[in-house]
Order: structure tokens, then sequence, then C-alpha cells
């Protein structure tokens, strides 16, 4: 023990126990030592800390969203008069009776056209949004009028005149424009200041399939950038974006949306009334996924195809077809503004992914009042409608700066250290061929002869 004294108890008392350090003049063991030093600066650091932003507390992320639904025009505004609308001809659509093709879908109905309003008659506003496929269609006549006849009562108030049931024309060629915000402690803000992009999944020959078990089926997730309309006042884009981590898993590969072409080529589109110019895609058409100051805009064929759902082809367990029956599916919009590398040197942009997510249900239906009604209280119209139920949810996570979660990470580094060290001396004393005299170095053995001896000499010093 340093610092004990004989003369004074105290010295014992308090003495300071201290390890021995023995310099082990081996560059071979010098290179074994710091090779781990590096590697555990370079995983903890490196990895860790700069790359993997572990030393940041995740916050959940809420916010609300809204949808808005349009019909397809020839590249004008629907509210004007001179807009002509760009519905298919029923003759060219399979799921209708007036087809005249030679593939007819295994379900046919009587098809019908309805714009906007008329598919969703009470307005749009919300973060959910029911879009009808299938309408039935009832009108009922009043049966029975309390009265002292009947002894003010009834058994049966309406009574069904007439059924009939269509199917509403070219629902997929509709667009869907998705706006929605984003708040957590002091950082809020909307969808429209943010960096936007949407999962895809894809398959060896590039072929689109469900986002949901895409690596599971060996295909590709890849994390597509959703670009602004031509010369738009979007968010800006910077190499930064694209560092982005989502809470939900890196995709395995970023790309740039493969459907914009040449950008110098562009065509007007019109979303709720106002006219913008978007680049052209490489087929030279409209793409299927643009961005405008009010939000995004998907069609609703890009829509149903992100989330595997396939209107004509997949059935239910009584044997309908998700047009007839309906179906829901979930657009999970997820925000985050860690970077990889960036976010440790104070880059915090914030940036969102959509996922869209199909559900399974055996029958998706809502029955209202039909928006015209005849007049007097003898008949009502009532539908019955199937279709699609879409829902957005918006989360995420915000990672904020801790100096706990930092501490936590530089205690981990401590214990590799230590076991660095334990590696690197039993190498010294058990491998290398100088493993005697290193052993010799770093260990004094004492036999307890050689105790009993130096206690008899004590002993004999103090009579």
């Amino acid at each position: 023990k340093v610092g004990m004294s004989k003369s004074s108890a105290w010295d014992s008392w308090l003495a300071y126990d201290t390890a021995r350090v023995s310099r082990v003049q081996d560059y071979r063991l010098g290179l074994i030592y710091y090779f781990f030093l590096f590697c555990i600066l370079l995983f903890v650091l490196g990895f860790q800390i700069i790359y993997g932003n572990e030393h940041f507390k995740l916050f959940d992320v809420t916010g609300p969203a809204r949808l808005s639904l349009q019909q397809p025009t020839q590249k004008c505004n629907p509210r004007k008069n001179e807009c002509n609308d760009n519905f298919k001809p029923l003759v060219e659509l399979p799921y209708c009776e007036q087809y005249t093709g030679n593939m007819p879908a295994p379900q046919q109905r009587r098809c019908e056209i309805a714009d906007q309003h008329e598919v969703v008659p009470g307005g749009m506003l919300g973060s959910t949004m029911f879009i009808p496929t299938r309408v039935d269609r009832r009108v009922d006549e009043r049966s029975c009028e309390p009265s002292a006849e009947n002894g003010w009562s009834c058994t049966k108030a309406w009574t069904t005149l007439k059924h009939d049931n269509v199917f509403l024309a070219s629902i997929e060629d509709f667009t869907l424009m998705i706006a929605h915000s984003y708040s957590r402690r002091h950082v809020s803000g909307n969808s429209l200041s943010a960096a936007g992009f949407y999962y895809e999944c894809q398959d060896k020959n590039r072929n689109v399939s469900p986002t949901r078990g895409c690596e599971e089926r060996g295909h590709k997730l890849k994390r597509i950038k959703i670009h602004c309309y031509k010369k738009g006042k979007c968010h800006q884009w910077t190499p930064e974006d694209e560092t982005l981590v989502f809470p939900d898993g890196e995709p395995e590969n970023w790309e740039a949306n493969p459907s914009i072409g040449n950008e110098t080529t562009s065509s007007a589109v019109f979303v709720n009334g106002n006219r913008y110019e978007v680049a052209l895609d490489s087929r030279g058409q409209i793409p299927e996924v643009f961005a405008i100051p009010e939000g995004d805009v998907f069609s609703l064929r890009k829509v149903l195809q992100l989330a595997g759902l396939e209107l004509d082809k997949e059935w239910n367990k009584d044997s309908e077809s998700l047009r007839v029956a309906g179906t829901s599916l979930q657009i999970q919009v997820s925000y985050s503004n860690m970077h990889h590398i960036y976010s440790s040197f104070g880059r915090d942009n914030v940036g969102y992914v959509y996922g869209m997510i199909g559900l399974p249900m055996d029958e998706m239906k809502q029955e209202i009042y039909a928006p015209l009604q005849p007049s007097g209280n003898k008949r009502r119209y009532l539908e019955n409608q199937h279709g699609l139920y879409v829902d957005v949810h918006v989360g995420g996570t915000f990672g904020i700066f801790s100096v706990v979660y930092l501490l936590v990470m530089l205690t981990t580094s401590l214990a590799l250290l230590a076991m660095a060290t334990k590696i690197t001396d039993m190498l010294a004393v058990f491998a290398l061929r100088e493993k005697e005299s290193y052993y010799k170095c770093k260990f004094e053995e004492i036999d307890r002869e050689q105790v009993d001896q130096m206690l008899q000499k004590e002993e004999h010093a103090d009579a």
C-alpha cells in the first residue's frame, strides 16, 4: 500500500490503493490493443452516435390530415362549364354491363358516371373518406301513418317499392390530394414545407407489389421522392433530404421518381380549381404522383397499386370482388427529422414518407339518405354504398439531443475498452512466445512461506 506508515494509525486507515501498471514494449501487443481502440471508436462514435443518432431521444409525432377528391378532366378546371370530364367510355370498362370487349370482369353491373360532388356529397374535410364503387338504390314508400284507426301504432312504417344497384365508372382515375401537418413539443409545421417521399415495393422486373411484407418476399422497398410541379413553390430539395431516417426502417435504395422524364416538357393540370404546370413522365403523360403547394396528389389507381388492392381480382369470403363488397386502406404518414451523420452537426430538416397498406375487410359499406329526395313525405330514396374507406394516419418520431442518452453511449465504450484490455492481457500472458516473462511482469506471486517469514521478522522487530 502506497504511503503506509507504521508510526501513524491514520496512514493505515486512510491508505490509498492503486494498481501498478507494467509497460510492455512489444509492438505486436500495441497493434492489437490500438486496433481494438480504433474499432471501439469507430463503432461507438462513428456508427452509434454520428451515423445512428442513438444519442437522440425520440418523441412521437401527431397531426391532422385532410383528403380531397377530384374526377378526371381533360386538363382543365372542373368548375368551369367549358371544362370536359375525362371519364373512360363505359364500353371500355370490363366491370360494366355496357362493356363490348373480349375480357369482361367476373362480376359486372350497370355503370354510371358521377363527379366528385356526387361521389362525396357530404363534402371533403378530415382525414377519412368513403369513396363508393357500388351503389344500391332503394325507393321506399310510407306504408303506415299512426291514427285512431290503427290504435296510433304502426307495425311497418316503410315498404320498399323498387331496388337497383350500379357501379360508379372510372373511380380509379380520380385523384386524391393529401395535406397534413405535424407537431411535437416546440417543432411544428405542415407537409408543404417538408421533403416528401412514398414507399414503393418492386420485384426484380420493377413490377410494383404491396409494400407490406415487401422484403420478406425478396423484393426491394424503395423510397421515391415526390416531385413538385414545374416552377412550383413546394419544398426546396437539398442533398441532405436523401439522408432522412424514418421510424419504420430504412429502405434498401433511394431514388428519384423514375416516372419523371424531361422536365422541360410539361402539361397543365387543375387541382381544386387552380392551374399548375406539371413535368411529364418518360411516357409523355402526367405522373401518377406529384406535389403542389396545397398538398400531394396521387391517382387513386396508384394508391390502390401501392396498397396491393385490385378491385376486380380480389374476393371476400362470400365470393364478392372488392368492387362489389368494398374494402379499406390506411395511408400512413411517417415524419422524421433524423438524418444520418448530419443530425449530429445540427441538421434537423423535417421530411415524411407515405406508406399505403390495404386492410382486409369482408365488407365496407354505409347506408345514407340519397342527396336528392322526392317532394312530400310519402316516399324516400336510400342508398346502400359499398366502396373504399381511406384513413390517413399521421405519425412518426422527432429526435431531440439527450445528455443522458449520450452518457449511455459513452458508458458502453468504457465497457468495450475494459474488454479490449482484458483480451490483450490474455494474449500477452497465454498466447505469445514471451508469455512467461509477460506473466511475471504483470503478476507478482507471493507464496505462503514468504508471508510467514515476513510476519516473523516484523514480530522480532517489534519485540
